[in-house]
Parts: C-alpha cells; structure tokens; sequence
C-alpha cells in the first residue's frame, strides 16, 4: 500500500453532478464554489443515487450532506473535449 493509497482512504469523496447536472464549460466553477461553500459552511455535499458501492473501490462516498468540517477539498474537473484541470482549496487561518 503507497501512502496515496492511504490518504485516499481517510478522504471523504463527494459530487455535485447529480443535483446540478452536466454544466459543460461551467462546470469547474461550479464545482469551485460547492468546494469553497463547503469550507465555509462546515458541511460536504451529498451524492444522490448511489446506493451500491464497488467492493473493489476503498473509499468512502459521502451519500447525504453532512457536517463535517473539511479543512482541505480537491476538485477535479473533466471536460467533454479531454481537457481536465485539479485545484485544491484549503481553510484560511487567520
């Protein structure tokens, strides 16, 4: 096991796809937001419809909002035309 391995089993994984759609090109920002909302708020998303997990996968899909307090939120964003970009957000201390 590498240490991602590791992290990836401690991160919570979270989507707003399924409530917001497919926003083509807009749909990093939109992702953006949810991700600095979810700072700000202390709470992370649900995913809507996903009742069985893959026994292969060991990670942990968050399936209802919930709080939480996340200090850091990745975002990966895939584009119809294969563009793909990653933008990590992490809590400001003051």
């Amino acid at each position: 096991e590498t240490a991602l391995q590791r992290k990836a089993r401690k991160a919570t994984v979270a989507s707003i796809k399924d409530v917001v759609g497919s926003g083509l090109s807009s749909a990093g920002a939109f992702q953006m937001a949810a991700a600095a909302c979810s700072i700000e708020s202390g709470t992370i998303p649900g995913i809507r419809n996903y009742h069985t997990p893959d026994p292969e996968l060991h990670l942990k899909f968050n399936t209802r909002v919930r709080k939480q307090n996340p200090r850091r939120v990745l975002v990966s964003s895939h584009g119809v035309t294969g563009i793909n970009s990653v933008i990590s957000f992490k809590r400001f201390k003051a």
